[in-house]
Order: structure tokens, then sequence, then C-alpha cells
């Protein structure tokens, strides 16, 4: 009985994540705005929590620079900007085709780096004194023209009174604060970006977080799940999954495959196990 057990929570969870972002992303109201909102929210995190944890990660690495003492800290430190430097920049190509780099990648390495450098790094993140295209600006740029688009829809959709209390209306019955608490992760009250495994992990509005993982695996509540190479919306993918699990189960039932294996498995362990001495 416990193989089915897990394999039902298993599928309850795939199916509750399923319908909760498609209820989210896909109503009528919301699919109007989410690729603005999801701009808007992307460009918030990265301008406030990830630009802030890098560049306190740049000061930490100009401290620990020549001390062998902390060379095991600036190692990790180091590959952990080069290599979110590098995600990002791959994100910006996946979304648009192009990208706003850092000019100086090729000395984000133990051998190569300096004061200079991580100053570079530091104005490629938040300062705009250079003349050059920041990261921050880049966001703050992405941000109004999504903004800027959002409104507009707004505003083509409440021209009149009837109109706006007709969008009022719909906004009423489509918005549900309990899911979108859910979907945006409102009530963790812990990091909103969080030093994980040599990586940064986002932590808030997970629901506008697309995954890097290219098997499928993603955080709960991904609004789509990329499979070799291609990205595919959470409600299908999930769907999907539960229909492969479904006929795999249904195989192993009719087959009687488990108890087979773990016969096997016993028969085994009987065998290469030593005989008790008489």
């Amino acid at each position: 009985g416990g193989v089915p057990i897990v394999g039902e929570m298993m599928t309850s969870r795939w199916a509750f994540e399923a319908l909760a972002v498609n209820q989210y992303k896909s109503n009528a109201f919301e699919r109007q705005f989410y690729k603005y909102d999801k701009a808007i929210a992307e460009a918030e995190y990265k301008n406030t929590y990830w630009s802030e944890k890098l560049i306190s990660k740049i000061g930490k690495i100009e401290k620990e620079m020549g001390d062998p003492k902390m060379k095991d800290e600036f190692l990790k430190d180091l590959a952990l900007v080069s290599n979110e430097f590098e995600k990002e920049v791959e994100r910006q190509i996946e979304r648009q085709g192009k990208a706003v780099k850092f000019e100086h990648m090729d000395k984000l390495v133990p051998d190569k780096v300096n004061v200079q450098v991580l100053a570079a790094a530091r104005f490629y993140l938040n300062d705009a004194s250079t003349g050059k295209l920041t990261l921050k600006q880049y966001y703050i740029d992405r941000s109004k023209m999504a903004r800027d688009k959002r409104n507009a829809i707004v505003s083509s959709l409440t021209k009149t009174d009837a109109q706006k209390e007709a969008f009022m209306k719909m906004q009423e019955q489509y918005e549900n604060e309990a899911l979108n608490s859910f979907m945006k992760n409102e009530n963790d009250l812990g990091e909103k970006c969080l030093e994980k495994d040599g990586k940064l992990i986002q932590r808030t509005n997970p629901i506008f977080l697309d995954p890097d993982d290219n098997l499928g695996r993603a955080h709960f509540y991904a609004p789509q799940k990329k499979f070799l190479g291609t990205y595919y919306q959470t409600f299908w993918f999930n769907l999907s999954v539960i229909w492969a699990m479904s006929i795999f189960m249904m195989f192993t039932l009719y087959f009687d495959v488990l108890k087979k294996i773990l016969d096997g498995l016993g028969n085994l362990v009987s065998m290469i196990a030593p005989k008790k001495k008489r």
C-alpha cells in the first residue's frame, strides 16, 4: 500500500501546482498583464536583492585578495560572482537575443582579477558614472517600458465609467489574495536572495521566475518548465508528467514489477550474505 500512497501524494503535488499556476497567470484578468508584471518583478529583484548581494560579495573579495588564510573563501566568492554574471547574460540572450555584458569576464579568475576589475564589476552592476549601460539602468528601462505598456492597457480598458466598472468587476472576480500570496511567496520573511551551493537563489515571486534546469526540475510555482532546451507551460508539462506517472504505475501494478524487484533483491542478499555458523 505504500507505493500507491506515495504516488498519489506526488501526483497531487504536480496537479496542485499546475492548477494554481494556470489559475494565476492564465485567468481572463491577469493574462492581459502577466508578461509586464513579470518584467517589473524581475527588475525589482535584480536591482535590489540580487545586485546588493553581489556588490557585498565584491567588497568581500577585495578584502580576501592576497590573504592566504582566506584563499578558499576568495576562490568560492569569485566563482559565484563570475557564474552569476554568466547566467545573467544567458538569461538576457534567451529573453531578447542580446545582452548587456561585463567587458572583463575573462579577468574574473584568480590569476587575473585585481582591484580595477572588481571596481568595473561594481560599476557594471550599479554605477552609471562610467557612461556605459549598467545592469541597473537596463532593468530600470525594462521596468519602465513594462509599466508604460501595462498602464496603456488599463487606460484602454477604462475609458468610460461603464468600462471602469467592468474592469473592477473582472479584477474582483479573478484576483484571489490567498493565491497571490502563495504565487509571490509573500508570507516568507526570510532572505529574498539566498546564497546556497555557490549560487544565488531567488526566494521571492516564484511565479515570475523561469527555471534554469534543462531536465524539467524547477522551484514550486514556476510559470514554465525547461526540458531539453525548450520551455513548456507548467500546466501542460505537469499534466504530461502525471500521465507518464499514471501509465508507469499501471504498468508496475499490472506486471507486479515492484514485487519481482523486491523478491530479486531479497534473493540476491540471501546469496551473498554469509551463512550463520551452526
